[in-house]
């Protein structure tokens, strides 16, 4: 529940408006995808593939892949064999998502320069059951719910539904190739000594803000506010560590970070660090929190 406090007392509830129909919901997450999910552009609304209709075509920009969104109203609508049957028509329909993809963006590109091995599902609405959130609970599903709600004043409430279990999974039909990994998956080919400085760090970093998600991709970890302000890529003995900051604007007295501003690399911004059990993790920790300040500050 939400209140509003005057003098440090509570004066009131603030009640929710329900989104009245599903559309509703729809037309909201469409007309702010940039802001809810800004790795992502707004493709196709509607998209009818194959006689599925998916309810919004979106680009991950940071995966290189198309993300599936599919809103609910009703808590007992099934979401896993709904997001299995999705990720097969997009793999054996490719060629749709590839056209609706170039109209939009004014492209010419062809379905083999993009990563389907990262196609995802989002599922959108006011709750999801206990169910339905079990069913998710596997961060080896290519399958993630986000709640939204809207409040008087003005006021959403946006939040992933965090998943907690690890298994694997065999993956139906078509849907096979879909890769997903975790944590642990880059904890496999590391030393202990780099698994141990790699938890140290998360766990430090997730305790500044209750908001930092860890977003694994393909080939680094994020951690992000609304944009990722920090990405891990991982070696047998250190750690990668690009921060999301633009050349010029990071206090590094000590030069320990890299401009990588001219040269090729796949983390977001023009700084890498390297980390290993040699680094002075204080100091790093300080330009780290510089990288989290500016996103929490500027988004």
């Amino acid at each position: 529940m939400l209140y509003q406090i005057e003098k440090d007392k509570i004066s009131g509830r603030i009640r929710k408006q329900e989104f009245k129909l599903e559309k509703d919901l729809q037309r909201f997450f469409e007309k702010n995808t940039s802001y809810i999910l800004p790795n992502c552009d707004f493709i196709a609304s509607e998209l009818t593939v194959a006689g599925f209709r998916f309810d919004s075509l979106l680009f991950d920009n940071e995966n290189n892949a198309f993300l599936i969104v599919e809103y609910k109203r009703k808590e007992n609508d099934g979401v896993v064999d709904q997001g299995y049957a999705y990720l097969n028509i997009a793999e054996s329909h490719k060629e749709s998502l590839v056209l609706a993809y170039n109209n939009i963006k004014k492209s010419f590109r062809e379905p083999k320069e993009f990563d389907w091995s990262q196609t995802r599902v989002l599922f959108v609405a006011p709750a999801f059951n206990k169910h339905q959130r079990e069913a998710m609970n596997n961060k080896k599903l290519p399958f993630d719910l986000m709640t939204v709600n809207r409040y008087e004043g003005n006021i959403i409430d946006i939040d992933y539904v965090n998943k907690t279990y690890e298994s694997a999974i065999k993956f139906p039909s078509v849907s096979r190739q879909i890769t997903v990994k975790t944590e642990e998956d880059f904890m496999k080919k590391v030393d202990d000594s780099v698994k141990e400085l790699y938890f140290r760090l998360r766990d430090e970093i997730t305790s500044w803000d209750m908001d930092i998600k860890v977003a694994p991709t393909k080939v680094y970890i994020a951690f992000k506010l609304i944009s990722n302000f920090m990405d891990v890529e991982f070696t047998t003995r250190n750690m990668r560590v690009t921060l999301n900051l633009k050349k010029g604007t990071l206090k590094d007295g000590n030069r320990v970070a890299r401009d990588m501003s001219e040269t090729g690399h796949r983390g977001n911004g023009d700084y890498e660090i390297r980390l290993d059990e040699s680094t002075d993790y204080n100091y790093f920790l300080s330009l780290v929190k510089q990288a989290y300040d500016f996103q929490k500050n500027n988004n």
